[in-house]
């Protein structure tokens, strides 16, 4: 780890938070959604950061800093957006090592690099392998000059026909992406967006998705950076809802893969409909189911966050073998553990369960979080048992506290009820 990525890591999530807290942002504010009652609405739905506030916009900074809340400014650089073969490579000829220069030092010089509000800066979003080297270059400087910020950068998702066409990214494949990510850019976290449910239920699929959480998960595992992961509040379609059950679902699932930063987008319009708030900055029906799943995850996150993830896992996706092409996973039909065995559902349905030891490095303290992966399209949802086989002292964790765990008739299993798109973590004491 370079000196950069070091001092990266000492600013909270990259969102001016403790690094063991679990950080939820939200992509875009319009101006006609920043007043006082709007900023509070934001902070109730128990969001930490927003995505897009200009750093000249004060009163709206200044808002943030009394609710409490956190801003990735832009407008230091100009908008860059990778995605565009006649734009890849040629970020340095755009943003020249000048400009990166005169645009901190004129950050600087209005004050807004050390406003309590500022976290982060925003540098480009979805860009070129080809840009790497030169963001490495970017990144160092602008730490130079404004050493209490650090960079924002959203990398490209894997959907199928990206990648079939990955050359104009400046790789072959996805994979080699975030390897030439992980060897160039001096952040010590990976961003990257991923939408299942774009412009019908099941267009991207399944096996994408879980194909870029193994890839960015496995990545960051071996480099040691946190995995930031951007879902869809919103859709491209209004006709295609993403009802509450499938805002749970990408949290949980993200979570299953390590992720400890969630940025949902969008809030106010940036792209697409259905936003959070309506174009004239009224609560749209997003608004209470974002706020639920947001509650929950900042239910169960205290506990999540004494543990890091090392694995994910895929039980019983048998029953979805669809699911599987172009996952680059396997499935067992049930789990085995150093510290639990023959983990599964009693209906034999699909689980994805994150493997995770103790952030402190205590050897002896162990957890599950287990998700219900059966249901993603919000169409069939049911109550199941999962059980397990495990050693030492056993307790479990929902949203809302403890679950009880019974013991199976033979007295050697324990079990608990988990609903579709839930989870449920479970930490063991040897």
């Amino acid at each position: 780890m370079n000196k950069l990525m070091i001092a990266a890591a000492t600013f909270a999530a990259c969102a001016a938070a403790e690094a063991a807290d679990f950080q939820i942002g939200v992509y875009c504010l319009k101006e006609n959604a920043r007043t006082e009652q709007h900023i509070k609405d934001i902070r109730d739905c128990h969001v930490d950061f927003v995505y897009g506030i200009e750093c000249t916009d004060r009163k709206t900074l200044d808002l943030f800093a009394k609710y409490g809340l956190k801003a990735i400014v832009h407008g230091v650089y100009r908008n860059w957006w990778g995605g565009h073969k006649k734009l890849n490579g040629k970020l340095a000829e755009t943003i020249p090592p000048q400009v990166v220069e005169q645009g901190a030092a004129t950050m600087k010089a209005t004050g807004a690099d050390v406003h309590p509000a500022v976290s982060m800066i925003a540098i480009g979003d979805e860009p070129s392998a080809l840009d790497f080297p030169y963001y490495n270059d970017f990144v160092e400087r602008l730490h130079r000059i404004l050493p209490h910020q650090v960079p924002h950068l959203n990398l490209h998702p894997c959907y199928p026909p990206v990648e079939a066409d990955f050359g104009y990214t400046g790789a072959t494949n996805y994979y080699e992406y975030i390897d030439k990510y992980m060897k160039n850019v001096p952040l010590d976290y990976l961003s990257y967006d991923h939408y299942l449910y774009c412009k019908s239920p099941r267009q991207s699929g399944m096996g994408p998705f879980l194909r870029n959480f193994k890839i960015v998960a496995d990545a960051c595992r071996r480099t040691g950076r946190r995995l930031w992961f951007v879902p869809q509040v919103n859709t491209h379609k209004a006709k295609v809802v993403i009802t509450e059950q499938k805002l749970r679902y990408q949290a949980n699932m993200a979570m299953a893969f390590g992720a400890e930063t969630l940025v949902w987008a969008c809030w106010t319009k940036g792209w697409w409909t259905m936003n959070v708030l309506d174009e004239n900055g009224a609560k749209t029906v997003q608004y209470d189911r974002l706020k639920h799943v947001n509650a929950e995850i900042k239910g169960i996150a205290p506990r999540f966050m004494e543990f890091r993830s090392v694995d994910t896992r895929l039980v019983g996706f048998e029953k979805h073998p669809d699911w599987l092409k172009g996952s680059d996973s396997t499935s067992v039909a049930a789990l085995d553990g150093g510290f639990f065995r023959q983990l599964k559902a009693d209906d034999g349905d699909a689980l994805v369960v994150g493997i995770m030891t103790d952030r402190r490095g205590v050897p002896s303290r162990k957890a599950l979080y287990v998700v219900a992966a059966e249901d993603p399209w919000d169409e069939s949802p049911k109550v199941r048992t999962v059980s397990f086989e495990g050693a030492g002292k056993v307790t479990a964790f929902a949203a809302n506290g403890p679950v009880p765990l019974r013991r199976t008739a033979d007295g050697r299993r324990y079990a608990f009820d988990l609903k579709s798109n839930g989870a449920v973590l479970v930490v063991f004491e040897m």
